[in-house]
């Protein structure tokens, strides 16, 4: 007996809405053509599927023994046609990502490594912005994720996903290690302070920092990058406050230490951000799950 797919697929939606009319609707098709491949498939099997008068639809006996089989196998079948069009359009889908230099650092480009060797065509677009024009790309829906290490309080639609702890150490050249003690900010008041440009919210952060521990924070040398400020520090040009992660190779090193002060600048998170509500393209779905497993794993 060869009975083909759309018999079965017909059949099972007749049984899960036990509706005709509704089960045309959601095969796009007429209720006619629904009733037709019904009573075909009932012709060949030799039984009847249904009982039917005016107002419901039931399945015989026949029909529930059927459907307990049928219904599995086309919830699998429907399952192996979804993953096989996911794989195609990973051959030429696109993500875009939104992250400042800590988020990329940090957690993006160890997540972005996994991802790229899984899916190798995926055309990637990252930028590094500040975490603030980061999350109104994500809004302006120009960008699927946005990395972010600011407070900006999250609220829906978005969802927020925590990659990453992290704490801001001070970080001075080991020039400046021999015959002095540094116990407090005040200590490092006479080293030139070397901070990113205003503007950054990490710029923002650590001018918070020293007004709550009563210092005006006097900026010496500015930068973009912290990639810019590790090589002045280590060839000491002044003192600074970076990311741990960051600064633990040259502190390691020896290029650099990290005094222990009395104040410190509270803990610190990377986050992923992204909107809840808009559906995400098969390549971004996939780095959802890519991070998530990561997080799992790390």
């Amino acid at each position: 007996m060869n009975i083909d797919y759309e018999h079965l697929k017909t059949f099972c939606m007749v049984a899960r809405y036990k509706s005709f009319t509704q089960a045309a609707v959601e095969l796009s098709t007429s209720q006619p053509a629904v009733t037709r491949l019904i009573n075909s498939l009932e012709g060949q099997l030799g039984c009847k599927l249904f009982f039917r008068d005016r107002h419901t639809v039931s399945l015989t006996p026949e029909g529930q023994q059927l459907y307990s089989y049928a219904s599995l196998g086309c919830e699998q079948f429907e399952k192996g046609v979804s993953t096989v069009t996911e794989l195609s359009s990973m051959e030429n889908g696109h993500l875009m990502i939104c992250s400042n230099e800590i988020g990329l650092r940090g957690f993006v480009d160890q997540v972005l490594d996994i991802y790229h060797r899984k899916y190798p065509k995926i055309t990637i677009n990252l930028k590094n912005t500040p975490s603030s024009t980061a999350l109104r790309e994500l809004n302006q829906g120009v960008t699927d994720f946005a990395f972010i290490t600011s407070a900006h309080v999250i609220k829906k639609p978005y969802h927020q996903v925590i990659c990453r702890s992290f704490r801001d150490v001070p970080l001075l050249g080991r020039g400046y290690q021999k015959g002095t003690s540094y116990r407090s900010l005040q200590d490092l008041s006479g080293i030139s302070y070397i901070c990113m440009t205003p503007g950054h919210d990490t710029y923002n952060l650590y001018e918070r920092f020293f007004l709550e521990n009563g210092l005006p924070m006097k900026v010496d040398m500015y930068t973009d990058s912290f990639a810019l400020i590790m090589p002045m520090i280590e060839h000491n040009l002044g003192y600074t406050f970076m990311p741990d992660f960051i600064a633990e190779e040259s502190i390691e090193s020896g290029k650099t230490f990290s005094p222990d002060l009395d104040e410190m600048i509270q803990r610190r998170n990377i986050r992923m951000i992204y909107d809840s509500t808009y559906p995400l393209s098969v390549a971004a779905k996939a780095f959802l799950r890519t991070v998530m497993e990561y997080i799992k794993k790390n």
